[in-house]
């Protein structure tokens, strides 16, 4: 097996933040908020775990799919390639979902299909593998390429049903995933302690750039007809990608340097492993922490920080019980 180590070494960090922002969800409307109070430092950290966060998930994917194509010979076709992927992220999607919504108590066969709460994201995952394979065999021209995939992204916000409109917009950071493996000596060239901190500068002016033009642009929102609510969702899908971009390349270029002078250990990679169960796992802890217990009721201030180590522990442990078995290993 070849090991990547920049991809063990982004992992965690992106577990960390996934759980992270949700726990902090409330405070930045993404979730129910009657059970917090106001907090303006909340919402801006819940924005800054949520940055970059799954579009980071989504380039990791792209990285390792696009190695195990072009270096392992893996999915010669795309039959097997769909067998695989329906496997990986399907089934677990509809039984995950069935229990989400059983436990949450709401049943929507249609929601649970196309991927119930957090689940949304695996039938866009499979989308995503799926769309790459055939731009791999297509053989378009890269510039061509790119031009489109940004063109899908700005006009993501179409309700497209089964997760395609998602797809539409990540399918971007897929392939940037697979032309970062492709082009990975090039760029480690690059990695400097310099164009690091430069990066991270740049993703931090982004940062509060973007989220105060989308709180603009939702302040004004409902004021505009179809044509300039479009526009709008537009402008915000494109600034969100320049901002996720950015982010993506500042924890790339922070793991190429890292990974120069230090060697990973093995704890790291265990952990990343883990990552697919914690992904599952962690918001049915925290939905359930948050709406069906009185644990709001220890004080808005403790709350997503309390709710953060126990379902990044939780959901840990789950992920460790459950590939302790067949059926777990199948569907985690």
């Amino acid at each position: 097996k070849t090991w990547l180590y920049e991809i063990s070494f982004i992992r965690p960090i992106l577990l960390f933040l996934l759980v992270s922002y949700h726990a902090f969800a409330p405070y930045c409307g993404a979730w129910d908020a009657s059970i917090v109070t106001d907090n303006e430092v909340y919402k801006w950290l819940a924005y800054a775990f949520r940055a970059f966060l799954l579009e980071a998930f989504v380039f990791v994917s792209g990285y390792v799919f696009t190695q195990q194509i072009l270096k392992q010979h893996k999915f010669a076709s795309l039959k097997q390639l769909i067998y695989s992927k329906f496997k990986r992220l399907i089934i677990p999607c509809w039984v995950f979902g069935l229990a989400y919504a059983l436990i949450f108590n709401n049943l929507q066969w249609g929601g649970v299909i196309c991927g119930i709460g957090h689940l949304w994201y695996l039938p866009c995952l499979f989308w995503c593998f799926i769309f790459t394979f055939l731009i791999y065999r297509s053989k378009i021209k890269l510039a061509y390429c790119i031009i489109g995939l940004l063109i899908l992204a700005t006009i993501s916000f179409a309700p497209i049903p089964l997760q395609l409109n998602k797809a539409m917009y990540y399918l971007f950071f897929f392939y940037l995933g697979g032309l970062s493996w492709k082009n990975a000596t090039t760029i480690n060239k690059y990695a400097t302690n310099r164009n690091m901190i430069l990066l991270w500068l740049a993703f931090a002016a982004l940062f509060v750039l973007v989220y105060l033009l989308r709180e603009y642009n939702s302040s004004i929102y409902e004021c505009f007809g179809l044509i300039g609510k479009a526009a709008i969702l537009s402008v915000n899908n494109i600034t969100q990608l320049l901002l996720a971009t950015c982010g993506i390349a500042s924890l790339y270029i922070s793991a190429v340097v890292f990974l120069r002078r230090h060697k990973l250990r093995d704890w790291v990679s265990d952990i990343g492993n883990y990552g697919y169960g914690v992904y599952i796992f962690h918001q049915f802890i925290l939905v359930g922490l948050y709406y069906y217990t009185n644990l709001p009721m220890v004080t808005s201030y403790w709350l997503p920080w309390i709710g953060t180590a126990i379902a990044l522990s939780g959901s840990l442990l789950l992920s460790w019980v459950f590939r302790k078995t067949k059926l777990g290993r199948a569907l985690i």
